[in-house]
């Protein structure tokens, strides 16, 4: 009799949970940030941080209502989940000492987005208004976090490999972040948990995000033959890319020509250097750049929704004929592309 009650409280138990799915991104590698002082001129702060948390789910199980450990809220669901930090990706280790925590966007990041080290904003999932998250020790107590044990769990010293095993409590509150009652959980709710970093320095990180890597390379000299006419350059080639529905990466690409290319007040100036197009919410929509001969250059993108994304290019040499100067569309010549495409989805 005692076994079946004990089967028919179990039974009761399941009927009240629900799935929350955790939203992170599978690995993120975090940008660059420049350090410039009389000391040190040109060094990366570099770092890398990534996560076993996408698609993760926990299951919430109801507990009586219930006062947080600070009295800032109560909670009627409670649930665990374990998720791994680490220092390494794509078998490279952090330069930098690294610092993060991890917690729930407050309620203006949730109506306005969160807003990372680059002034990037990126929206969250509307219910995260409803949840709490805490690292907990194996216990399932609350840390606190300026224990030895918390510091040690959400630190990585810098060059040397490591990986923190966290264990998350997820709470349910009763009133959500803006005071108001929160509906009956149903069947599936999403959050979004935030990744925050404060050294190297401060920056977040709360989404899932495809990298697009062009890489450019160019002849050492420049010589063209065409109907037995010789034509050379010694002058930079001019590529042109526009990009729909990626955002490029400025801060890494200023970051990897250190000096070498000038910003430019036009784009047919034919020396070392750059130009931005940008349209009227100032988003950088064409790339020109004039890069020398025997020279490489990578170019880093953002994705910002699955399809719809393109990356075009035009190149163009300021060459020397027999009729003299005049500008040559090699466009049609450029190895690993078709028509001008250099990647489309």
């Amino acid at each position: 009799m005692k076994r079946k009650n004990n089967k028919n409280t179990s039974l009761l138990i399941i009927f009240f949970m629900a799935i929350i799915l955790v939203v992170f991104a599978s690995a993120s590698l975090a940008k660059y940030a420049f350090t410039f002082n009389q000391q040190m001129v040109g060094h990366y702060v570099d770092y890398r941080i990534s996560h076993d948390g996408d698609g993760r789910s926990a299951i919430l199980e109801t507990v009586n209502t219930t006062n947080s450990e600070d009295g800032s809220y109560q909670y009627d669901y409670v649930g665990y989940i374990v998720l791994s930090v680490t220092n390494v990706v794509d078998g490279q280790v952090s330069q930098r000492d690294i610092d993060f925590s991890l917690r729930t966007p407050d309620k203006d990041e949730i109506k306005n987005g969160v807003e990372d080290a680059w002034k990037n904003v990126y929206s969250v999932e509307s219910t995260s208004k409803n949840y709490e998250v805490e690292i907990v020790n194996s216990q399932g107590n609350i840390m606190d976090t300026n224990s030895t044990e918390y510091k040690n769990l959400t630190h990585f010293d810098e060059r040397v490999e490591d990986t923190s095993s966290l264990n998350l409590t997820i709470r349910r509150r009763v009133k959500d972040k803006n005071g108001n009652a929160v509906a009956d959980l149903s069947s599936m709710e999403k959050i979004t948990i935030v990744l925050e970093t404060s050294t190297p320095y401060n920056d977040l990180q709360i989404f899932s995000f495809e990298q697009v890597e062009v890489n450019i390379k160019t002849s050492k000299f420049y010589s063209i033959t065409e109907n037995n006419s010789t034509m050379e350059s010694l002058r930079p080639v001019k590529v042109e890319l526009s990009i729909t529905n990626l955002t490029f990466d400025y801060e890494r690409f200023i970051l990897s020509v250190e000096g070498n290319y000038a910003e430019l007040s036009n784009t047919n100036t034919f020396t070392n250097g750059y130009y931005f197009t940008k349209d009227a919410n100032g988003v950088i929509t064409k790339i020109t750049l004039f890069i020398p001969a025997g020279s490489e250059l990578k170019l880093y993108f953002y994705k910002t929704q699955p399809t719809g994304l393109s990356i075009n290019t035009t190149a163009v040499f300021d060459i020397t004929s027999p009729s003299g100067s005049e500008d040559y569309d090699y466009t049609n010549y450029i190895a690993g592309i078709t028509a001008g495409v250099v990647y489309t989805k």
